[in-house]
């Protein structure tokens, strides 16, 4: 497979700052499981420590759980799955 420039793997460092997330240090006030957002402001200023708190974690999980596997070609493994159907004459076309 080649590698594909805008693809960023799921848990990685670019993926974290994809989500807006550094590393949290000692002296910030809001973090969770080690993690920080990179910038408060984004959120506005009436976001209460509540929501924040929430799209932390949200943000946090997405990065560090579980993430699909890639699709396999070989239709015996387990996260195959068949090419989708385009029908003879180029798709969608003339669909309205």
């Amino acid at each position: 497979m080649k590698k594909r420039r805008d693809y960023i793997e799921p848990g990685s460092a670019a993926h974290a700052i994809q989500l807006g997330l550094r590393e949290a240090g000692a002296e910030d006030d809001l973090q969770y499981d080690t993690w920080t957002f990179t910038d408060f402001e984004r959120y506005g200023p009436n976001a209460t420590d509540r929501y924040l708190k929430a799209v932390l974690t949200q943000a946090v999980r997405t990065l560090t759980g579980q993430h699909p596997k890639l699709q396999s070609k070989d239709p015996l493994a387990p996260n195959y799955a068949q090419p989708m159907f385009v029908p003879q004459g180029g798709g969608a076309s003339g669909i309205v």
